[in-house]
């Protein structure tokens, strides 16, 4: 199985709060993010680790990750995730694949238990509706969403939140992101036209929850708490 590797965004979530900061690039326990997450896609794949760039970060990339066996491949224009992850899936030769964000710290086991969960496999952690608009949950009509609303947000109920590794079939979630983007292509703002990966969810079948302990640093909440971990 193959593994794509999402590393092309910009911070822009944390903008306000840090100085312009490369997530990927981050130091975790003595190690920038990128190069511990490639290490952890070998522990669990026998194909291709295809890690996806902006054009600006690219250089920096291949200078972490050193002599780790992986490829780079560059999204030339930031329109978001899911047009992310499909330029990676241009590489991809597995049926299936798992899908590591650049901005989360994953550990081998969870990494390995979404490898083993049947297709497709989410990553998530349980949350209250108060943290849970920060991140594409699982909303109680069984629908993935980015953005809690408000008749949710009542409840005490806690909510399977997307956090970490994601496991895919190849071919459906590339037409998946295809068909958006033929969708998106006429309109007129180009913010609308950025493809996020979090409601492709609900086109890939009941999805198969496997709790992780993975932290995702780039959403501004839990920027502070992962703090002591980064090293300057």
């Amino acid at each position: 199985m193959d593994v794509v590797i999402l590393a092309a965004g910009r911070g822009s979530r944390l903008k306000d709060i840090t100085p312009p900061y490369f997530k990927p690039l981050i130091i975790i326990d003595g190690e920038p993010l990128i190069r511990r997450l490639a290490r952890t896609a070998l522990r669990v794949s026998d194909g291709r680790i295809v890690i996806v760039a902006a054009p600006e970060n690219a250089l920096p990339l291949c200078q972490v990750l050193g002599d780790l066996p992986a490829e780079i491949v560059i999204q030339r224009q930031p329109n978001g995730p899911g047009d992310a992850l499909l330029t990676g899936l241009r590489l991809v030769t597995s049926p299936e694949v798992q899908v590591l964000l650049g901005d989360n710290v994953v550990s081998v086991r969870d990494a390995e238990k979404i490898a083993q969960a049947a297709v497709p496999a989410v990553g998530v952690v349980l949350m209250h509706p108060a943290e849970a608009e920060r991140y594409t949950y699982l909303a109680p009509s069984g629908c993935w969403v980015e953005k809690l609303p408000c008749d949710e947000a009542k409840t005490e109920q806690h909510l399977p939140c997307w956090v970490g590794p994601l496991k895919l079939r190849t071919d459906e979630i590339k037409a998946a992101i295809e068909h958006r983007i033929r969708n998106t292509r006429a309109e007129a703002d180009p913010s609308e036209q950025e493809i996020p990966i979090g409601p492709l969810l609900n086109q890939q079948g009941p999805a198969t929850l496997v709790p992780v302990s993975s932290v995702d640093v780039g959403v501004p909440a839990v920027w502070r708490p992962v703090r002591p971990l980064i090293e300057e």
